[in-house]
């Protein structure tokens, strides 16, 4: 039988080749994760779930379900777009701030 320690090692390697693989949505992994250290019983059902009341976890959960909305009425790309307008501006006059917040703005757009 492994120890604790490999298992949470191993369940955690899986768990970053799927983030950064993206094979399957962030909070499939995420959920997946906890059931498998519950699973091999790495944590108890008790501390699997006690994440869930913390107000961090809604946050995130919640800033996921946001953000996706924003993404699928093509809100997110209007407001992108505005920016894009008020660098671009910015970036015109002269703004020395201009150029850095427009790169940020189109790395992640």
């Amino acid at each position: 039988m492994w120890s604790p320690a490999v298992l949470t090692l191993l369940i955690a390697a899986a768990a970053v080749l799927l983030f950064v693989t993206e094979w399957l949505s962030v909070d499939v992994v995420a959920m997946l994760l906890v059931v498998a250290l519950v699973v091999t019983g790495v944590i108890s059902p008790q501390e699997g779930l006690a994440g869930f009341s913390n107000e961090a976890t809604l946050t995130v959960a919640f800033m996921f379900v946001l953000s996706a909305a924003l993404l699928k009425t093509g809100a997110l790309q209007q407001v992108a777009g505005l920016m894009a307008g008020r660098f671009s501006e910015a970036a015109a006059q002269g703004d020395p701030t201009a150029p850095t917040g427009g790169s940020i703005l189109f790395g992640v757009h």
